[in-house]
């Protein structure tokens, strides 16, 4: 277990970030909370489960793992909000132009994929679970065999995911304030 850090209203902590990713990574969390299509519905004990019952697990996993003290409420807000900085990020990375400005070189930031995790922590590990989604990326804009190499053959959103491993990399990403970006 990851010691407590405290953090301010709205700031989620980056190994918050990547415990939110780990248990996204889970087949049955994912198409819980992102109501996949051709999900089955879920049933636990009789009851079938709702995205309200994926927050819950979620806020429990979280809180468990970081030391959080995360309601329910609060696990909605900077799920979405993660995932808004996620979408911006894609977005963003996908307009005329976009590249290494001046001001990334400035800021120490030197590759593609530097700038992408200062954008949005954990911008690969995020890409790979939510990327192909038919709401993030339309399916006119990818390629039909993109399509059916992603949904044929994959027990998880990406049979290759590796978990974000806390002891490492903890302290290459600045902390990340979801609502206003890096912390300096």
């Amino acid at each position: 277990m990851l010691p407590k850090k405290q953090s301010t209203s709205g700031h989620t902590l980056n190994a918050q970030c990547a415990v939110m990713i780990n248990w996204l990574n889970v087949i049955g969390n994912f198409q819980l909370i992102t109501r996949s299509a051709g999900m089955t519905t879920a049933v636990v004990l009789g009851k079938k489960l709702r995205k309200i019952d994926a927050y819950k697990l979620l806020a429990a996993h979280i809180n468990e793992t970081v030391s959080s003290d995360w309601s329910l409420g609060m696990v909605k807000n900077r799920y979405s909000e993660y995932l808004k900085v996620y979408k911006e990020a894609k977005r963003d990375s996908l307009k005329s132009g976009f590249g290494l400005t001046e001001i990334d070189f400035n800021n120490g930031i030197t590759t593609i994929a530097g700038k992408m995790n200062s954008m949005c922590p954990y911008w690969e590990k995020m890409d790979q679970l939510f990327g192909q989604c038919q709401n993030m990326n339309p399916a006119s804009v990818l390629d039909a065999l993109e399509i059916t190499q992603f949904h044929i053959g994959k027990t998880q959103p990406f049979d290759d995911f590796a978990p974000i491993d806390f002891d490492l990399g903890m302290d290459l990403l600045p902390e990340f304030d979801i609502a206003h970006g890096p912390i300096p």
